[in-house]
């Protein structure tokens, strides 16, 4: 009778852990997908960090660009300003030389 409790006991134990060691599988498979998912998101975020880099670079050299063109403008603009000034005067000295 003692015989066959042990046996019945090992017969036991031995389901037991084979549920165990298949518990143990399914969480390790788990956390390999966990694992893999993890990382995946790590490079999308490198990614997606890197594009942010890239546009913030872009905006900065178009921010230069703009104040470039701006300068540019504004020396236009004075240019402009000077020529005006210097054909009225001229406008102004044929008017004189026309009365004369």
């Amino acid at each position: 009778g003692l015989e066959g409790k042990r046996e019945g006991d090992l017969q036991m134990y031995a389901a037991q852990h084979q549920d165990e060691m298949k518990k143990q599988d399914s969480l390790e498979k788990q956390c390999s997908e966990l694992t893999s998912q993890i990382r995946a998101l790590e490079n999308k975020l490198e990614t997606e960090s890197a594009n942010h880099q890239k546009a913030k670079e872009g905006l900065g050299k178009a921010s230069q660009a703009i104040g470039k063109l701006r300068g540019y403008v504004k020396e236009q603009e004075t240019k402009l300003t000077n020529l005006t000034k210097l054909n009225e005067e001229l406008l102004a000295k044929n008017a004189e030389e026309l009365e004369v």
